[in-house]
């Protein structure tokens, strides 16, 4: 994973995460990737804290965050029923916590903070175990 310098390849120094389609040769994928593409700043980001061991049981800043990029890596989903059972699913309890009142919220938020949670998340694990 190759260190990046700030403005070698990238606008910004603080530049994270996917930006476009990666079109580097070597980091090509195949049926996603256009060919002639000339977006040198295309590819995955990322940024780490440069730090160092200080031998007493922690780390200590050494100087700022360095920027890498990354060889691009996008997830394939393969269509199957389970999955699409299961997006149904999440998308019916959205729209149910959607359609819920302001005061039907706060009682949630009011039950899931006692439980270290937010509201919303309590409601959606409630719902999605019980549809």
């Amino acid at each position: 994973m190759p260190f990046v310098e700030v403005g070698q390849y990238i606008p910004a120094d603080t530049l994270r995460k996917r930006m476009g389609i990666p079109v580097g040769f070597g980091w090509l994928i195949f049926g996603w990737s256009e060919f002639g593409d000339d977006n040198f700043y295309q590819g995955c980001y990322q940024q780490r804290r440069n730090r160092k061991w200080n031998g007493k049981g922690g780390f200590i800043m050494i100087g700022p965050p360095r920027n890498f990029i990354m060889k691009p890596a996008w997830p394939v989903q393969t269509p199957s029923v389970a999955r699409d059972a299961q997006q149904a699913k999440f998308s019916t309890a959205l729209s149910m916590w959607q359609g819920l009142t302001a005061e039907q919220k706060k009682y949630y938020n009011t039950i899931a903070s006692r439980r270290g949670k937010r509201g919303y998340d309590y409601f959606m694990s409630k719902t999605l175990k019980s549809l």
